[in-house]
C-alpha cells in the first residue's frame, strides 16, 4: 500500500502503452497514479476497441511522442476529476476507418499537447470539453484529410480550448465546432474552410478569440453562427476568400451577440470565384475599429451585409450625421442591405431614417467613439429591457453599467430598470423575416453532433 502523499509511477520504456491491440481492452489510471510511455494507442487494429480513463487529482498519463485514440479501430478516452493527459501530438481517428472519442470533464481535468492535435485525421474524431475542463495544443485541426470528420464541443463555464498557433476547422475534410454555455476558444489564427460547408457555432455567453485573423471560407466554404449572447473577437476578419464558387456566411443574431474586429473584409477574390455574406439580425452587433471593405476586388458582386430586425453595425468615428456620411467610410457600401417585405433584400441607401434605421454616435460606454447603424427593431420588451431579451433582469443592469441603455449611464434609465425589474414580454412565435437557407443547413449539421455529445 501507499502512505499519505505516496505515488506510484509506471513507466513503459519499451514502446506503446494502451488498450485494444487486436481485441477489446481497457486501461484505468486513478488514485494519484502517474503513468509514462513513449506512445499511447487505444484501438490499434481495425477490429480492435480500446478505452482509457484517467481520473482523480494527480492522476496522469504522460506520453513522450503521440497518442492515437482510434488508430485503425475504435478508441475512447475519458479524463475526469482533475486527471491529466499530456503528449507531443494527439490523434482522434487516425486511420481512414478509425473512430476516436474523447471527453475531458471537470475543473482541473486537462489534455495538453506540445505539438499538434488532429480531431479527425483520416477517420472520425470527436472531442467533448465540459464542466470547466481544458484542452491545449499548438495547432488544432478538425477534419484534416479528405473524407475525415472532426467534431469539437466546448460547453460550460470555465471550459476552454486553446491553440497557441492555428485552429483549422475543416482543413481537407469536414469540421464542426460548437461552443456553448460559457465555453471559450482562444487561438492565434482561426480558419473555417473546406470542400464541404462547415459549422462553427458560438452561443450562450461563450467566446471565440483570435489574436490575428479569423477567416471564414478560404479556398472552400465556411459558416460561423453566433447567437444567444456569444462573442467573437479578432484582429482581422475575412468572409469568403477565393472560395471556389461557393458562398461563405457569418450570422450574428440575438441580443448581446457580437463580433469585434479591427479590420473586416466581406467577399474577397476575382469575379465568380465565390463570395461572402454577413447577416446581422435580432439585436446582434458587429463592430469595426479601423476598416470595413466589401468585395474590394470585384465591387458589388460577391460581398454582402444583410441587416434587419434590430441588427447593428458600428464603425469607429463620428459619422452618424447622415447615412451618406456613415456609408462613406465603408468601401463597397452599396452591398449593405435591409429587408423590405415587398421586395426582399434592398440597398440600405434607399432606406428612410427614423422608419427603417437609426444612427447614433457614442461618447461613453462600450461603444465610446463609435457610430452605430441600427436597422429595424427587435421584439419590444418592457421598459428597462436594455438588452432586448424581453425580460428586465440583472443582464439589463449590466447593460446600463456598460452604457448600453437609451440614455447611457443615466440615473433616469437606472430608475426605469429598478421600477420594472422582473417584468417580461412573451417572445413572438414566428420570425419577422425568412431565415436564410444557410442557417437551416447549420442546424441540420448540428443534429448529429448533439447526438454524439449525448452518447459520450
Amino acid at each position: 500500500g501507499f502512505g499519505s502523499g505516496g505515488a506510484l509511477i509506471v513507466t513503459a520504456a519499451g514502446g506503446d502503452l494502451g488498450a485494444g491491440y487486436k481485441g477489446h481492452g481497457s486501461l484505468t489510471i486513478a488514485d494519484g497514479i502517474n503513468v509514462a510511455s513513449p506512445y499511447g494507442v487505444l484501438g490499434d487494429y481495425a477490429e480492435a476497441t480500446g478505452s482509457a480513463t484517467i481520473t482523480g487529482t494527480d492522476s496522469s498519463w504522460s506520453i513522450g511522442d503521440y497518442i492515437d485514440v482510434g488508430r485503425y479501430g475504435n478508441g475512447t478516452i475519458g479524463v475526469a476529476a482533475g486527471g491529466v493527459v499530456s503528449a507531443g501530438s494527439g490523434f482522434l481517428g487516425y486511420g481512414p476507418e478509425a473512430v476516436g472519442m474523447a471527453t475531458i470533464t471537470g475543473s482541473g481535468s486537462k489534455w495538453i499537447n506540445s505539438r499538434d492535435f488532429f480531431v479527425g485525421n483520416k477517420g472520425r474524431g470527436m472531442l467533448n470539453i465540459e464542466a470547466g475542463a481544458e484542452v491545449s495544443s499548438s495547432n488544432i485541426y478538425l477534419g484534416y484529410w479528405g473524407n475525415s470528420i472532426g467534431e469539437v464541443s466546448v460547453t460550460g463555464s470555465g471550459s476552454k480550448l486553446t491553440s497557441s498557433e492555428n485552429l483549422i476547422v475543416g482543413r481537407g475534410g469536414s469540421g464542426v465546432l460548437w461552443v456553448d454555455g460559457g465555453g471559450e476558444v482562444a487561438c492565434k489564427y482561426a480558419q473555417i474552410e473546406s470542400v464541404a460547408r462547415e459549422s462553427t457555432v458560438i452561443g450562450l455567453g461563450s467566446k471565440l478569440t483570435t489574436s490575428t485573423d479569423l477567416r471564414v471560407g478560404y479556398g472552400g466554404s465556411g459558416s460561423l453562427y453566433v447567437a444567444g449572447g456569444g462573442r467573437v473577437s479578432s484582429r482581422s476578419g475575412y468572409i469568403g476568400s477565393f472560395s471556389d464558387q461557393t458562398v461563405s456566411e457569418v450570422t450574428i443574431t440575438g441580443p448581446g451577440s457580437q463580433w469585434d474586429n479591427d479590420f473586416l473584409v466581406v467577399g474577397y477574390g476575382p469575379k465568380n470565384v465565390g463570395g461572402g455574406t454577413l447577416n446581422i439580425t435580432d439585436g446582434g452587433l458587429v463592430t469595426v475599429a479601423e476598416s470595413l471593405r466589401l468585395d474590394p476586388v470585384t465591387p458589388g458582386k460577391d460581398g454582402f451585409v444583410n441587416i434587419s430586425t434590430g441588427g447593428m453595425l458600428a464603425v469607429f468615428g463620428d459619422v452618424a450625421g447622415s447615412l451618406t456620411q456613415f456609408l462613406g467610410v465603408i468601401e463597397g457600401s452599396g452591398t449593405i442591405r435591409y429587408w423590405l417585405d415587398e421586395v426582399g433584400w434592398s440597398p440600405i441607401s434607399g432606406a428612410t431614417q427614423g422608419v427603417d434605421y437609426e444612427l447614433q454616435h457614442f461618447s461613453t460606454g462600450d461603444l465610446h467613439g463609435y457610430s452605430l447603424l441600427t436597422v429595424g427593431t427587435i421584439s419590444a420588451g418592457p421598459p428597462g429591457d436594455f438588452n432586448g431579451d424581453t425580460i428586465v433582469d440583472g443582464a439589463d443592469l449590466l447593460r446600463w453599467q456598460r452604457g448600453g441603455s437609451p440614455d447611457p449611464n443615466s440615473a433616469t434609465d437606472l430608475a426605469v430598470w429598478q421600477t420594472n425589474y422582473g417584468a417580461a414580454t412573451p417572445l413572438p412565435t414566428t420570425a419577422d423575416i425568412p431565415e436564410p437557407t444557410a442557417w437551416i443547413l447549420i442546424g441540420l449539421s448540428l443534429v448529429g453532433f448533439r447526438r454524439f455529445c449525448n452518447q459520450m
